[in-house]
């Protein structure tokens, strides 16, 4: 049995308004009803564990799912596929004890306070995915999904075509997983304490559709504008030539015995807040891009810099830096239209899903 939790916030992470969900769509309930049933074998369900409140607003017991419901309440009978117990431990028990042979999945599904103690619990070292449905607005609510560590990264996004608002999201969980925007901070903690440092190295595999841009530094609104400066100076520059020099960077193309494609970017100088996050991400779009051109697989992406600093007008900055949470790294889909050269991608050929 895998541990799951399902869960559909809006952008301010409102989860629910005095125990009523602030938004209808009939297509996400469908997703839930789709991920909670499916299993492997016929004969098998799943479980859904989930507390009083929220059972309360659905109303009834789920079909084909075990219901458990956390309660307080002592004068609550179980039925069929239905059970009410004290404690998420015993939530757990009932699917390991009573039901082992025929629970493939148990999904945990709110509300708030169910969230909260699952993610403090011990039971949150067996989670396997998080099931977000991502609402991209607003909404008024008391009732809000908490900021989930640096143990997770995306394998699936997708967006609604009917509600183009709306994102499927999954979350995978690794406790062995370091989110590299971790390291980021840790090295802006350290160049402050010795005001510089020598040797700076980021690796980075980007044989996934994970891209690593920086969630401490750059937002939504600030993609366009990158994208935009980089498709300028390449439309400005010999980019035939390995070593690529792009201002003060020389970025370096390899392929292996196995036909995979790294990139290595060299800097001498580098400020930590304004160079070094967007020299990465220029890195990894050229990556992204020369596979497509040469049709080879990506492999590494690797920066270095001999001599890494703060500016003084980048300090205010760096020490709000060392205080950031790390948001998950998003998923970069780049259209293949047979592009020949780095000029022939267009900005709407680049889409980064999954940036918050």
């Amino acid at each position: 049995m895998k541990i799951n939790v399902i869960v559909a916030y809006a952008n301010n992470l409102v989860i629910g308004n005095d125990n009523k969900i602030p938004w209808y769509y009939k297509e996400d309930l469908e997703y839930f009803k789709t991920i909670t049933t499916t299993t492997r074998k016929e004969a098998h369900k799943n479980a859904i564990i989930m507390g009083y409140n929220t059972w309360l607003s659905i109303g009834k017991r789920l079909k084909h799912r075990i219901n458990i419901v956390i309660t307080t309440k002592t004068d609550l009978n179980n039925d069929r596929d239905l059970y009410f117990v004290n404690s998420l431990g015993d939530a757990i028990d009932v699917c390991k004890n009573g039901h082992t042979k025929i629970i493939e999945n148990i999904f945990i599904i709110g509300g708030e306070a169910i969230y909260n103690y699952f993610f403090r619990s011990y039971f949150y070292t067996m989670l396997d995915k998080i099931y977000i449905t991502k609402i991209n607005k607003d909404f008024n609510g008391n009732k809000h999904f908490l900021t989930i560590d640096d143990k997770f990264y995306y394998t699936q996004i997708s967006t609604s075509y009917e509600h183009p608002e709306l994102e499927y999201r999954v979350l995978q969980y690794n406790r062995n997983y370091k989110n590299p925007d971790n390291e980021y901070i840790d090295t802006v903690k350290n160049i402050i304490e010795k005001n510089g440092l020598f040797c700076l190295r980021f690796e980075f595999d980007l044989s996934t559709s994970k891209f690593p841009l920086n969630t401490v530094i750059f937002k939504q609104s600030d993609i366009n504008g990158l994208l935009n400066e980089l498709i300028e100076i390449l439309n400005n520059i010999n980019y035939n030539n390995n070593p690529l020099k792009m201002d003060d960077c020389l970025y370096y193309f390899n392929v292996d015995n196995e036909n995979n494609i790294s990139c290595l970017i060299q800097q001498e100088d580098a400020d930590i807040v304004s160079d070094v996050p967007k020299n990465i991400f220029y890195g990894g779009i050229l990556l992204h891009f020369l596979s497509i051109i040469s049709k080879k697989k990506r492999n590494k992406l690797i920066y270095t810099s001999v001599n890494s600093f703060i500016k003084e007008r980048n300090l205010e900055i760096a020490n709000e830096i060392i205080w950031s949470t790390p948001k998950p790294q998003p998923i970069l889909e780049i259209d293949d239209k047979d592009q020949a050269k780095y000029t022939d991608f267009l900005l709407s050929d680049i889409h980064f899903i999954g940036i918050d």
